[in-house]
């Protein structure tokens, strides 16, 4: 059995759910939800004080990406490792509700297999961090990410992870990178049980 047989069927599972190819499941402690606070939060990108209910710079970067996009993947077993050929699809980005969140809806192929998913992600203003959900064919499951940004909103770098059993978790770094009003990127690691960097997805999105 080849290596690409071993992970495509696994993989459609949260579009890069490598974890055929032998990642182990991993067991962490349940993230305590967070308590919004009762004051306006810090703006991310200028420090200016921003409604915990409306919409603020971070969302206004994110609605830049609102249009239609086709993209191109990448799998990679490691961070260095060769690239398998690159595949892809079509993806819509639309605003909802006022702006506070942005949804990505994608189509496409990835190592052969069809693959749909749909994309949540906004900034919480009262916690000053990003969040999302994000929901994949081929599972159940629903990957949540919590994250912030380094550069001015242009570049969102989220811890994420979707439950592999009733107390095991599967991890993963996962950076948005915002290059332009015409290209966005994302890549999406695994993390091993050591914590270091396993199968890795890189993709590359382009307005049409």
């Amino acid at each position: 059995m080849t290596r690409m047989t071993l992970v495509s069927g696994s993989l459609v599972l949260l579009a890069a759910s490598f974890l055929g190819a032998g990642l182990a499941r991993v067991e962490q402690p349940r993230d305590a939800a967070p308590r919004p606070s009762a004051q306006p939060a810090p703006s991310v990108e200028t420090g200016a004080v921003e409604s915990i209910e409306l919409p603020g710079a971070a969302h206004a970067e994110l609605t830049r990406l609102v249009g239609d996009w086709s993209w191109t993947s990448v799998f990679r077993m490691s961070p260095d490792s060769p690239g398998s050929e690159p595949e892809g699809g079509s993806a819509s980005v639309e605003a909802i509700l006022d702006g506070r969140f942005i949804a990505i809806r994608e189509i496409g192929l990835m190592l052969g297999e069809s693959i749909e998913s749909l994309k949540i992600l906004g900034h919480n203003n009262a916690a000053g961090v990003y969040e999302g959900t994000w929901l994949y064919t081929g599972s159940t499951a629903t990957m949540r990410l919590r994250g912030q940004s380094e550069d001015n909103n242009r570049l969102i770098v989220c811890q994420a992870q979707y439950a592999t059993g009733p107390e095991q978790q599967q991890r993963f770094l996962v950076t948005i990178s915002i290059r332009s009003n015409d290209e966005f990127s994302t890549s999406l690691v695994a993390l091993l049980p050591d914590g270091s960097s396993g199968p890795t997805i890189d993709t590359t999105y382009r307005r049409q």
